[in-house]
Formats: structure tokens, C-alpha cells, sequence
């Protein structure tokens, strides 16, 4: 049997299991008791799950096709996944990201399969898995993550592997606290996860990433060392300011460099690479920001050769110098000399 066939038996059943759980209520009435309550819920549970395996792997089967189809997503009539999920289909574009990452974990692990398909890993769990199973040395690795996650919540499930990637990425432990919100607090921080998530679809940042960016950039534009600290490097780089006319001394009169990015020069940098960040594989359009490549508090000037269009992410890492430019100028690697991307040598379709 092959997978579409599996995943039309697993809806039908499914949606067998629901018919069953609704019929049972709408001829018994009100329920008896509370155990009749979660038996139902129960039921509706595991049906829902069971839907969810079939549309995750539905989900799968059509990238499939998209990617053997010269035409590509648009034999499906859309441009892309996020589309084909949005209007299409009328599910939320994250979800179904959601439920494709978790198909294509349990495609690449035999054991994340058997836990979903034997309902101890919900298809959030399994995709949570999923976007860290190239950090996973060994199978007893892989068990432990595995019996980590049967037992754990979702959200502890999500963290856990925040904290594998963290780690990978910069080789130091994190450090768990608490933090109280108000609700409009909350509310900032889903906004700013809204912010930092590619346009076009893509994986959501966590809520550390997000409080992340933002605390660092308040730092950078509140501490007064970081203040002073770029305008003693703006003293250096100016050079020496003309003298007002009629002046007969040498009394300085500059005053800051403007930040104003003139229209023309904008319309040249999005020319170049379009209206996306600059970063190759980086989809975000939503935030975007001018970065200089020769640093504008190092006396860079404000042109179309020296800005590119940047997300915050990236314009962060590579302000912070924990990204840096190779000697090409396309070539992005870490502090230790890791390749971690490139940039884009020309505008996306």
C-alpha cells in the first residue's frame, strides 16, 4: 500500500471514529456523567489526530507532485505552499507547515512514525522533533528525545528543541527564567513572533527568539555605552567640516550625519535583489531594514553599493559581528569560520 492510499484509510477512519462520536450524542442527549464526557472527548481526540496523520501526509504527496511537475505549485493553481494552504484549502498557513514538517519527520525516522501513528507524539510534537532530528547523534539519542516528549507537553516539547538548536548554533547552554506578562505584553510578543516570521511562510520564531531581538535591540539604542561608543566612532570618521560662509575661523560647525536613505537609492538597492531580505533561503519581507555594509558609524556612506536590504535577524547577527562577510563580500560565515549562508546574487521570482 502506498502512502496516499494509507492516508485515505486513515481519514476515512477518522472520519468513521467522529461520525460514531457525534451520532452517539445526538441519540443519547445530554451526557451522563463526566466519564461520558471524556469518552467522547476521547474519541473526538483520536479522530482529530487520525485526520491530521492523513492531511499531513496529503500535504506531503502534493509537494511531491509539485516538485515533479515542471510547472511546479502552479499545476495546483497557487504560487506556493503557504497559498495552497491559505486559499485553497482554507487552513492556516503555519499549520499546514506545521503538519508537513511533521510528515516529512516521520518519513525520515522509523521510531517518530511509530510514536505518531501510535498516538504517544502529537503531530505538533512530531514536528517539533522533526526541526531537530539532524542534531540527534545516535538512536539512544533519538530514544531518550523521543520518551522526552511522550511524557512532556507540547510546549516543553517545543522548548527542548529551541534549546538543541540554540546550543548547535552557538555551542553554550541557555539558561531557562520566568518571565510575568500582561495581556498586553503578550501581545507584544505575539506581534513581534508575527514580525520575525518569513512572509511567505516558514517557521514561526519562538517567543526567546523574539524577546531576544528585541532586548538586544533596546540595548543597542538605550545603553549610553553603546551610545557613547558609536559616537566616538563618529568623531573619528568625521572628517573636517567647511566653514560657514563669511567664517574666518576654524571653529567646527558639523553637525550629524543624516540616516535618511534617499528615495532613488532605495529604489536601486530593491532593485538589485528585490524587496526581500538579502540573505539567500531568507523568505521575510515583511521587516525589513537598510543595513550598511561598510558600517554607517565607520563613515560608510549612504549608497546604493554600500546598503542592502536585511531582516532584523540577519541585520542583528551581522551588526554583532557574530556573522561576518568573507573576503568575496557574498559569502556569510560564523566567528569560528563556518560557511552559514550567502547572499543573493540576484532578485527571487
Amino acid at each position: 500500500m502506498n502512502g496516499t492510499e494509507c492516508a485515505g484509510q486513515t481519514a476515512t477512519t477518522a472520519l468513521r471514529l467522529a461520525e460514531n462520536a457525534l451520532a452517539s450524542a445526538a441519540s443519547g442527549g445530554a451526557p451522563k456523567s463526566p466519564d461520558d464526557v471524556v469518552a467522547l472527548l476521547r474519541t473526538l481526540v483520536n479522530a482529530t489526530h487520525e485526520l491530521q496523520r492523513a492531511t499531513a501526509r496529503w500535504l506531503r504527496a502534493a509537494e511531491a507532485m509539485a516538485g515533479a511537475d515542471p510547472a511546479g505549485w502552479t499545476t495546483f493553481g497557487v504560487t506556493g505552499f503557504g497559498q495552497l494552504c491559505e486559499e485553497r484549502l482554507g487552513l492556516w498557513a503555519a499549520s499546514g507547515w506545521l503538519l508537513r514538517r511533521a510528515a516529512e519527520g516521520c518519513d525520515r525516522s522509523a521510531a517518530l512514525a511509530e510514536g505518531v501513528a501510535q498516538r504517544a507524539l502529537s503531530l505538533p510534537k512530531a514536528a517539533a522533533i522533526a526541526s531537530v532530528l539532524d542534531l540527534v547523534a545516535d538512536p539512544a539519542s533519538e530514544r531518550r528525545l523521543l520518551d522526552f516528549a511522550a511524557s512532556a507537553t507540547t510546549q516543553e516539547t517545543r522548548r527542548e528543541a529551541d534549546r538543541m538548536r540554540t546550543e548547535a548554533g552557538q555551542d553554550e547552554r541557555l539558561t531557562t527564567i520566568a518571565l510575568h506578562l500582561t495581556r498586553a505584553g503578550l501581545g507584544d510578543l505575539r506581534r513581534a513572533r508575527e514580525l520575525l516570521t518569513p512572509a511567505s511562510g516558514g517557521e514561526t520564531p519562538s517567543a526567546s527568539e523574539a524577546v531576544e531581538v528585541a532586548l538586544s535591540e533596546f540595548v543597542d539604542r538605550r545603553c549610553p555605552e553603546q551610545r557613547a561608543l558609536r559616537a566616538a566612532r563618529r568623531g573619528r570618521r568625521r572628517g573636517p567640516s567647511p566653514l560657514p560662509r563669511g567664517s574666518s575661523t576654524g571653529a567646527s560647525h558639523a553637525g550629524p550625519r543624516d540616516r535618511h536613505v534617499p528615495a532613488d537609492v532605495r529604489h536601486e538597492v530593491v532593485k538589485r535583489h528585490g524587496d526581500v531580505c538579502a540573505v539567500a533561503g531568507c523568505d521575510e519581507r515583511g521587516a525589513l531594514q537598510f543595513a550598511h555594509i561598510e558600517p554607517f558609524a565607520a563613515g560608510g556612506p549612504q549608497t546604493a553599493e554600500n546598503l542592502e536590504l536585511l531582516c532584523l535577524r540577519h541585520h542583528r547577527s551581522l551588526d554583532s559581528g557574530q556573522v561576518q562577510r568573507d573576503a568575496d563580500g557574498c559569502t556569510l560565515v560564523a566567528r569560528d569560520g563556518r560557511v552559514v549562508g550567502r547572499l543573493r546574487e540576484c532578485a527571487p521570482p
